[in-house]
């Protein structure tokens, strides 16, 4: 028997420097990295039995008789097992698994059969054997023979049908490469069928391999251009399935302050040349088998693989940032926050909601460069964030509906007579399922997804609609967010109350402490531009330690309302407060104490001099029918 195996080895030889470049770059150590790896492998090792095989089959009066056995019976079961790492790869690129999916599983059975029918065949001879025939040894296809063929194809069918039912988890190029993949193999083991002189499966499989390494397998998809590290799809990849399998996960994160330098005079590039030294740095970290990420333009992860390595990791950063970073001739500083994180093993959640956390925590956190802080993510935290999710989509889905969210009104009322001066107009929200939600809980997550500028335009609506209805309440005091003023609400506001022909003498519009503080020359033209209108303001929060006195003269207030803490039984509360309401009154504020509850405090107040207030003790916020109800008990 001869066969033409020169095909055959200039396959093996190609494959074989494909597999050394494709082991030598730096690649992110994922479960499709790590089966496509496989592959290589598996696919170098049957073309080798294919070649050796020949020679034995050539040399088989001269070579030992359980050699041939041995060699050919290896090829054969790597005839198999390179389709069937080709389903799991398909799986695990898909986003699935054999845990996740158990099901899946039983696609293996085929193959365990046919493996085991090659253990026996050198007993049974089912598959092959070598048999004497006029008087020398040769080749003959056993009665099983064609199940080396159908499992093949059969395998690859599977492959088609997986591209198949996974395809919305698959891209166009994957789905497109991976059946490429299935048609080239296809076709040469037809071929191979009818000519099995003529070696030509491993050119095929090397042309297959070639096209999914420069299609698929792509180190740059997951690098970093800058830095070189491993970038955010990386990090998502090696998050959830670091979780899926339950593995506690151990990591630093370093948020770097100052990365951008391209105002420093330090060069066009300078701050990419500062980028790659940063993640030189890291890279010498994770050098260890540990694996550093880019998640955003400031924020790296160092992945560590116990508690040792994370504080060894956290140290040297905080000592490296300690130091000065070059570019050129330009020393430069940056701060680095430095958090630890830890995952509890007995929870489940995903990738994306542990960044969450992360994000959440180094949003709040104050530590600077030379300290760090320490994040554990438990059961606690994890579920207070999916509360703040379901909140969220809840709350949009409001905005679609307008069911859930609504307005109370509360009333302001004169110490001099009891008469009602005004109501402020509060947001509520019920949800479906949640019940009732605090606005304490809900507005900061509004405000931090985006949509502060929906509840302006929803309260702002609803509070004209409130005073077309009811002439007789004559001011309304409505709060605005604190997110919004850096895009100037005042058309939106003006063009709302004409809508409903509202005079802006009857809206109040309240401003937070807070939002004084922070935006004090933004506030100043926004104020200014609507007291032109005829729009009234508050300042409301007042003694809650954001804004000095200086920031509130300098600002067009008319009232003030003064924080209920300010109400605490304490002589340096009562002393505070009293000269509070006395320096307003005196300069031509008009202060309003909030959270009166008890004729006690009312007493206090009116002793102290206050002429407006507003509490429990007179009504809690009140759905609208129940406040014009109070506004008539009143005149009555």
């Amino acid at each position: 028997m001869t066969f033409q195996f020169q095909y055959e080895l200039c396959s093996l030889i190609i494959l074989t420097c494909l597999v050394i470049q494709y082991l030598t770059m730096r690649r992110f150590p994922s479960r499709t990295n790590s089966m496509f790896t496989g592959i290589m492998l598996c696919s170098i090792a049957d073309m080798a039995l294919d070649v050796l095989g020949c020679f034995t089959l050539v040399y088989v009066n001269e070579i030992p008789l359980w050699i041939t056995y041995a060699v050919n019976n290896l090829f054969f079961c790597f005839q198999i097992i390179i389709p069937v790492l080709m389903c799991s790869y398909v799986i695990h690129v898909a986003g699935q698994s054999y845990s996740s999916k158990p099901g899946l599983i039983a696609l293996l059975i085929p193959a365990a059969v046919f493996l085991g029918l090659q253990f026996i065949n050198p007993f049974t001879h089912l598959i092959f054997e070598i048999t004497e025939i006029d008087g020398s040894l040769q080749y003959a296809r056993g009665i099983l023979f064609m199940t080396l063929y159908i499992s093949e194809f059969f395998y690859l069918a599977v492959v088609v049908a997986l591209v198949i039912y996974f395809r919305n988890s698959l891209s166009a190029k994957q789905k497109g490469t991976i059946l490429l993949f299935v048609f080239v193999i296809v076709s040469a083991s037809l071929f191979q069928m009818v000519r099995t002189d003529l070696l030509l499966t491993g050119m095929a499989m090397t042309i297959s391999i070639m096209l999914m390494d420069m299609i698929l397998q792509n180190p740059e998809d997951m690098l970093d251009s800058a830095s070189r590290v491993f970038n955010g799809s990386a990090l998502e990849v090696f998050l959830n399935a670091s979780l899926s399998r339950g593995k506690q996960i151990m990591l630093t994160v370093v948020d770097i302050d100052g990365l951008d330098v391209l105002d420093r005079g330090s060069g066009a590039k300078a701050d990419t040349i500062l980028e790659a030294a940063v993640g030189k740095f890291l890279l010498k970290l994770s050098k260890t088998g540990t694996w550093a990420f880019r998640l955003s333009k400031s924020r790296f992860f160092i992945i560590a693989k116990d508690k040792e390595e994370l504080e060894r990791h956290s140290n040297a950063v905080i000592e490296r940032f300690k130091k000065k970073w070059k570019v050129g001739n330009v020393s430069i500083d940056l701060l680095a926050k430095v958090i630890c994180v830890e995952t509890n093993t007995s929870i489940q959640f995903s990738g994306s909601e542990m960044i969450a956390l992360i994000d959440e925590t180094i949003a709040l956190d104050n530590t600077r460069g030379g300290h760090k802080a320490h994040l554990v993510i438990d059961s606690t935290l994890l579920a207070r964030l999916r509360r703040r999710h379901i909140i969220e989509e809840s709350i949009r889905r409001s905005f679609k509906t307008g069911e859930g969210l609504y307005l109370c009104f509360q009333p302001i009322i004169s110490t001099t007579d009891k008469s009602l001066i005004a109501a402020e107009a509060l947001l509520r929200y019920n949800d479906p399922n949640l019940g009732a939600v605090s606005p304490v809980e809900f507005i900061p997550i509004v405000e931090k997804c985006g949509m502060a500028s929906f509840i302006d335009t929803y309260v702002i609506t609803e509070g004209c609609k409130f005073l077309c209805r009811h002439p007789e309440v004559k001011l309304l005091h409505i709060n605005l967010s604190a997110a919004e003023f850096y895009h100037n609400p005042a058309q939106m506001i003006s063009s709302i109350v004409e809508t409903y022909d509202v005079d802006p003498s009857r809206i109040c519009l309240e401003i937070t402490e807070s939002s004084a503080a922070t935006h004090p020359e933004i506030l100043l033209d926004f104020m200014t531009e609507m007291n032109a209108k005829g729009f009234r303001f508050a300042l409301d929060d007042y003694g809650t330690g954001f804004a000095n006195v200086l920031q509130v003269l300098k600002l067009p207030f008319r009232d003030i309302k003064i924080d209920k803490s300010l109400l605490a039984d304490n002589a340096k509360c009562r002393t505070f407060l009293a000269s509070t309401i006395k320096m307003f009154l005196q300069i031509g504020f008009i202060p309003v104490v909030e959270g009166v509850e008890t004729t006690e405090q009312l007493k206090v107040v009116t002793d102290l001099g206050a002429t407006t207030i507003q509490g429990f003790l007179f009504s809690p916020p009140l759905v609208e029918a129940d406040y014009i109800r109070f506004i008539n008990n009143r005149n009555e």
